[in-house]
C-alpha cells in the first residue's frame, strides 16, 4: 500500500468518526461519562490513547521523520503556540511526517502532525505557525469527539472494510482502494458538510491564538490562499492539504477579515534562522536524489548567498562524501554565527570524515558555549556512541537534565550504552523506558521480562526490575495488558504471566 494511500485512509477514518470502531472496542474501560457532553462519545483519555496508537503504528511503517534537530525545532515551535491556546503545552505532540505532499492533520489526544512537504512549501515562520494554530484548534474545540459523537449512522461494515484497508494494504494496494471506495461513497457528502463548520471554528480560535503569540494573524488565510491558487494553476493537482482542509474564497475572505480585527502591534519579531535553518535541513533529508538539493542551493547560494543555504549546500555535500568542501564552509559558518546546528553539523562532518580529534573538540566546544541546548547534549551523547565511547555518553546523559524528561531518544541511548558497558539490568530497564515512552507497551513489557528472566542479572537488579514491571502495568492500558496476556497464555514460552 503506497503512503500516501495509506495515510488517506487513515485521515479519512479520523476525519469520518469512523474511528467509532475503535471507540467501541475501548468501551471496556468502563470509564465515567463526566465532563463535556462530547465525553460521551469520547474522553480525553480515550482520546490519547488512540491518539498514541496511530503514531506508534506510523513510526513503525517509518513514517515519522526521527532526527533529533527537527524534531526539537518543531516541538519547541509548537509549545510556544500551544502555550495561547488556553492549554498546556504538555498535552500536545508534535511530529514530522516523512512524506512531501503539503498537508497536516490532528489525532486524538494531541497528536498534530505536519508533512514536510508543508514546511518546505511555506515562506516563512508565521506561515508554518498560522497551520499549527489551526491543528491546535481542533484538538483544543474536541473536533474529533464531536464527529464522533454525530456519527451514529455509519455502518459498521463500512468501518470493518476500511480497516482492514489499512491492514490488508500494506501487501494489496487493490483492495486498500476498494474498501476506500466503498467508504467515500456512502459518507461523502456528510463528511463535507460536518468539516466546513470545523474547519471556520478552527480558523477563528487559531487565529487568536496565532496573534497572542506573536505572529502575524494573516498567516494562516494567506497561506491557504497560496495553496487555493496553486491548486486552481494545476488543475486537477489539488493540494493534500485542501482535501482535508476544503477552503473557499468566502471563508479565506472571512479569515482575512477576522485576523484584521487584531493590532499589529502585538507581532513580535521572531529571529528567522532556526526556521530557514530547519526548513534546509529538511530538504536535505527528503530529497530523493541528493544531486538535486545540491543543485538547489547552488541557485539560491547565487541569488542572496544565505547562511541557511549555505548550511543546506554544505550537508548535501556531506551525503555525498565531499567532506573537503563542506568542512571549511561549516568552519566559516560557525564563525559567522552563533547557532548550535551549524555546530552539530560541523561535528558530524568531521566525524564522518574519520577526524574524530576534530569532531570530538567541535562537539565539547559547542557543549561550553550551549550547555543546556537538548539537541546538541543528545547529539553529543550520539557522537560518543560513534566513537566507541560509550561511558562517556552514558555519563553525559546521566549528568544532563535531559535524564528527567520524557526524550524517547535518551532511554535508547542509555541503553545502548548499557548494553556496550556490560550493564545488563540497565539495558533492559532503559530500553523499556525508550518503548513506554514511543508509546509500545507489548515491547517494553518484553524487555523487563526478559531481564527478569536473565540469569546473569543480579536479585537486587531482578528486585528493581520487577518494581519497574509493576509500574508499567499500571500504566498500560487494560485492553493492551488483555491482549498481551492473552498472546502469553497461547505461548507460555515466552514467561509472562502478570
Amino acid at each position: 500500500m503506497s503512503y500516501r494511500l495509506r495515510l488517506l485512509v487513515a485521515s479519512f477514518i479520523i476525519s469520518t468518526g469512523l474511528i467509532h470502531l475503535t471507540v467501541n472496542a475501548a468501551g471496556n474501560y468502563d470509564l465515567p461519562s463526566i465532563g463535556q457532553p462530547v465525553d460521551t462519545a469520547l474522553s480525553p483519555l480515550q482520546e490519547d490513547e488512540i491518539g498514541k496508537d496511530i503514531v506508534r503504528q506510523l513510526r513503525s511503517f517509518n513514517y515519522i521523520l526521527e532526527d533529533i534537530e527537527l524534531r526539537y525545532y518543531l516541538q519547541s515551535l509548537g509549545f510556544k503556540i500551544a502555550s495561547f491556546s488556553g492549554y498546556t503545552p504538555e498535552d500536545f505532540t508534535f511530529f514530522i511526517v516523512r512524506d512531501r505532499q503539503v498537508n497536516a492533520f490532528a489525532l486524538p489526544g494531541g497528536y498534530i502532525g505536519i508533512n514536510a512537504g508543508l514546511i518546505l512549501t511555506s515562506s516563512n515562520e508565521d506561515e508554518l505557525s498560522g497551520v499549527i494554530a489551526h491543528e491546535i484548534a481542533h484538538v483544543t474545540q474536541r473536533h474529533i469527539a464531536r464527529q464522533i459523537e454525530s456519527s451514529g449512522s455509519f455502518n459498521i461494515a463500512t468501518i470493518a472494510a476500511l480497516v482492514v484497508a489499512i491492514i490488508a494494504g500494506a501487501s494489496d494496494p487493490d483492495v486498500a482502494q476498494a474498501a476506500l471506495s466503498l467508504g467515500l461513497a456512502t459518507s461523502q457528502q456528510q463528511r463535507i458538510n460536518f468539516t466546513r463548520t470545523h474547519e471556520a471554528e478552527a480558523d477563528r480560535v487559531g487565529i487568536r491564538t496565532l496573534a497572542e503569540a506573536g505572529y502575524d494573524p494573516k498567516a494562516m488565510a494567506t497561506f491557504f490562499q497560496k495553496m487555493e491558487e496553486r491548486g486552481r494553476l494545476y488543475g486537477s493537482g489539488l493540494p493534500e492539504i485542501l482535501q482535508s482542509h476544503p477552503v473557499s474564497n468566502t471563508r479565506i475572505s472571512e479569515a482575512l477579515t477576522r485576523a484584521a480585527e487584531y493590532d499589529q502591534q502585538y507581532l513580535k519579531k521572531h529571529d528567522p534562522l532556526p526556521y530557514e535553518l530547519m526548513k534546509a535541513r529538511l530538504r536535505v533529508m527528503t530529497e530523493p536524489q541528493v544531486h538535486d538539493a545540491l543543485k538547489y542551493f547552488s541557485a539560491v547560494i547565487e541569488k542572496n548567498n544565505s547562511i541557511s543555504a549555505r548550511y543546506g549546500h554544505s550537508l548535501a555535500l556531506v551525503r555525498t562524501g565531499r567532506y573537503e568542501k563542506a568542512i571549511p564552509e561549516l568552519r566559516k559558518l560557525s564563525e559567522i554565527t552563533n547557532n548550535s546546528t551549524i555546530e552539530i553539523a560541523l561535528a558530524r562532518a568531521q566525524l564522518s570524515s574519520g577526524d574524530i580529534v576534530a569532531a570530538e573538540n567541535s562537539i565539547n566546544n559547542a557543549h561550553k558555549r550551549f550547555p543546556n541546548n537538548s539537541p546538541l547534549i543528545l547529539s553529543h551523547a550520539d557522537l560518543y556512541m560513534q566513537m566507541g565511547k560509550p561511558d562517556e555518553a552514558r555519563k553525559l546523559l546521566l549528568s544532563s537534565n535531559l535524564i528527567q524528561s520524557k526524550e524517547p531518544e535518551v532511554h535508547r541511548i542509555l541503553a545502548v550504552a548499557a548494553r556496550d558497558t556490560k550493564r545488563v539490568a540497565e539495558a533492559h530497564y532503559q530500553m523499556a523506558r525508550y518503548h513506554q515512552l514511543t508509546g509500545e507497551y507489548r515491547e517494553a513489557i518484553n524487555q523487563l521480562d526478559a531481564g527478569l528472566r536473565n540469569k546473569q542479572i543480579s536479585e537486587n537488579d531482578k528486585a528493581r526490575l520487577q518494581q519497574a514491571l509493576n509500574k508499567l502495568e499500571k500504566d498500560v492500558p487494560e485492553r493492551v495488558l488483555r491482549e498481551i496476556r492473552r498472546d502469553r497464555t497461547r505461548n507460555p514460552s515466552t514467561g509472562y504471566s502478570h
